[in-house]
């Protein structure tokens, strides 16, 4: 992943950190609508896809809680690896989750602190 995940999610405030797992979530959603609609992909690479973005997803998901918490367990730099864990080799899927991070990331610093 290009995006420096790991030092740009750490310097976003608690509320940020949340509403952009948030986000990143919900982003995450859409991807798996187009992994079901992707023309000539075999139905075998669609379920891989899927699986892959399913991990992913659970990842990011479980980073909700710990964001909330005051003493988080989970490292975004940790968080970082397990989506590139969970990628694997899809450049695909890599190409389009890197763009829902970073989608993710510049709607919540454009947003106030008490919106979203």
């Amino acid at each position: 992943m290009q995006f420096d995940y790991a030092t740009k999610i750490s310097a976003l405030s608690k509320e940020q950190k949340v509403r952009f797992h948030e986000r990143f979530a919900f982003n995450l959603t859409v991807v798996a609508r187009w992994v079901c609609r992707t023309e000539g992909a075999t139905d075998a690479e669609k379920v891989e896809r899927l699986s892959r973005l399913s991990e992913v997803l659970r990842h990011v998901i479980s980073k909700i809680p710990d964001c909330r918490s005051d003493e988080p367990h989970y490292s975004e730099a940790h968080l970082a690896l397990d989506i590139e864990f969970s990628i694997g080799s899809d450049d695909i899927l890599n190409t389009f989750i890197e763009r829902v991070v970073e989608t993710s990331y510049v709607a919540v610093r454009a947003c106030p602190a008490n919106t979203a």
